[in-house]
């Protein structure tokens, strides 16, 4: 069995070398640590998602796409002659040894409390060893996302004693902070609200690991999906009876819909169509992340950053190489679009079209000018299919009204015309309030009954 990993694991490291050498891939060879630093981090937060979902043919994936990281990393060492996944491999191993002296050694711990001080006192040792001042809070890294650091800080500080004794005590400072954020609000006191925010949100952390084992920012991952359902039971219905945040009906109350599937091309809803030449026009209510068709169009703003809103959708379940690609091709001016591959969405590629600037606002007459770009792009490459949102009607603030007026009345005059390669436009919307837009529009555009 060893000898088979063994094996396999050269074979992994010629694969590397014949990607990044002459003759290779020119994707892989343009790459750099720091153009590489998104995908080790996404690769990360990949595994954590496949073990989440308990499936190991996934997590089994995951797990390669992360370790070929690790391995590019290397590879980008031996070719500058710093270091080789020799070092990286001994250098881990002899650690390893060093910190697990009950192990490879002879002294004795009792349980795996004695064990963590343990391997807490030899890293200070070498630390100090290393002429630098050691500290009880190192190794945290600065990167982490900050709930999890500010998590991860508090352990660390509890190991060495700096810690509430009870977790009533560690309440009462929630408490005392909470009050103390409420100040800050009703003084309209931002900087006082953003610290109160951030102290507050450091205690919690200590208040819940003495009464629950868990990782809170675990935790909040579990209880995403009940966010956008609008709460348990009763929580949060507020005016809207039973529907979550995002306006759809919620599991468990007559929806049939999970929340793993909210917003799939399984679950859409009726659509609206209409053929306009040879070009069929449809409004639905969906995911645009998951339309399969030629390109999908993405409301950009002009640096091309995929931060928010739609783009930050199409950047989470496509990959980063579709922002990596746009940025290379941009900046570019309000009204203009540049095309880019899909990574993993199941379109083939993204069209951004941008109806705004640094100010995030945008208007009708961008918006059509954006769409007109677009338009110009598919029948530059002969596509034959593309996905819109509702463009500009979410950070861009334009209602989805004058959105929908700006876009389909300037798809529906370019496929009037004729001669066009687009066999099918979708209007994929993901609220009900845009889908209305969309089909009222459709409705007198193209002359549906």
């Amino acid at each position: 069995m060893a000898d088979a990993a063994g094996n396999r694991f050269v074979s992994l490291l010629s694969l590397m070398a014949r990607l990044r050498g002459d003759g290779g891939c020119p994707w892989d060879r343009e790459q750099t640590r720091a153009s590489l630093k998104p995908y080790l981090l996404e690769e990360a937060y990949e595994v954590l998602e496949a073990i989440d979902e308990g499936s190991r043919d996934h997590l089994v994936e995951e797990l390669g796409d992360l370790l070929f990281q690790v391995v590019f990393h290397c590879q980008l060492g031996a070719e500058t002659e710093e270091f080789t996944i020799d070092d990286v491999i001994g250098q881990l191993c002899a650690k390893m040894t060093r910190r697990h002296p009950h192990v490879f050694g002879d002294r004795v711990v009792a349980d795996s409390r004695e064990a963590l001080a343990q391997w807490e006192q030899i890293k200070h040792e070498e630390a100090s060893g290393k002429d630098r001042a050691g500290s009880a809070l190192d190794g945290v890294p600065a990167a982490l996302p900050a709930l999890l650091r500010a998590q991860r800080l508090q352990t660390k500080a509890a190991r060495v004693g700096f810690d509430w004794t009870r977790w009533q005590d560690a309440w009462s400072k929630v408490q005392e902070e909470m009050g103390e954020a409420g100040e800050a609000l009703e003084a309209g006191d931002d900087d006082r609200r953003a610290g109160g925010s951030a102290v507050l949100d450091g205690q919690r952390g200590p208040a819940a690991r003495h009464g629950c084992r868990r990782v809170p920012a675990t935790v909040l991952r579990e209880v995403h999906p009940t966010i956008r359902e609008g709460g348990g039971g009763d929580e949060g219905r507020g005016t809207v009876g039973h529907r979550g945040i995002d306006g759809r009906p919620r599991s468990g109350v007559g929806s049939g819909e999970s929340a793993g599937r909210r917003g799939s091309s399984r679950d859409r809803e009726a659509a609206m169509k209409c053929k306009i030449g040879k070009t069929t026009v449809v409004v639905e209510r969906g995911d645009i992340t998951e339309a399969e068709v030629d390109a999908v169009v993405n409301p950009a703003n002009d640096e091309l950053l995929m931060g928010t809103g739609v783009a930050s959708a199409l950047k989470r379940k496509g990959g980063v190489v579709i922002e990596e690609d746009a940025l290379r091709q941009g900046p570019i001016e309000i009204g203009e679009a540049v095309l880019t591959v899909a990574g993993n969405l199941a379109a083939t590629h993204v069209i951004h079209a941008v109806t705004m600037g640094k100010d995030l606002k945008a208007d009708p007459e961008k918006i059509t000018a954006a769409t007109r770009a677009t338009l110009a792009i598919a029948e530059k490459h002969k596509l034959s299919s593309l996905a819109f949102p509702a463009l500009g009607s979410g950070i861009g603030g334009v209602p989805a009204a004058q959105s929908a007026d700006a876009v389909m009345s300037t798809v529906i005059d370019h496929v009037k015309r004729g001669n066009s390669s687009l066999e099918k436009v979708l209007f994929v919307l993901y609220e009900d309030q845009a889908q209305k837009a969309f089909s009222e529009v459709l409705k007198r555009l193209g002359g549906v009954r």
